[in-house]
């Protein structure tokens, strides 16, 4: 796989972000998580919404967001595993945690 660059999500990433999540069984992606929520949340300061690309193609996502001195991570799904992306992912999003000097983040996994 070609280097991965990990970015801010945008708008013109939702749908693709929509059919990996879609796309991944393990994934527990609600039916009410769609596109006009993901642009919602992408207008909000404190959300952490990253992507993966490798060649200008989505190879994972990342969704999460803050409150205050709490962060969660929400989503996190790699077109492959075994490969780094979602490493990747997490990494970036703690970085940005950071940022914003939040203390505590939690991972939902399900």
């Amino acid at each position: 796989m070609s280097d991965i660059q990990v970015a801010r999500m945008s708008a013109l990433d939702v749908l693709d972000v929509l059919g990996l999540m879609k796309a991944d069984e393990l994934l527990a992606f609600c039916s009410w998580e769609n596109a006009a929520l993901l642009h919602s949340q992408l207008k909000r300061d404190s959300s952490v919404m990253l992507v993966a690309k490798a060649d200008e193609v989505l190879v994972g996502a990342l969704i999460g967001g803050a409150f205050a001195c709490r962060g969660m991570i929400c989503h996190v799904a790699a077109e492959k595993g075994g490969n780094g992306v979602g490493t990747q992912l997490l990494e970036c999003a703690l970085a940005d945690f950071r940022q914003r000097k939040v203390s505590n983040v939690h991972l939902i996994v399900l």
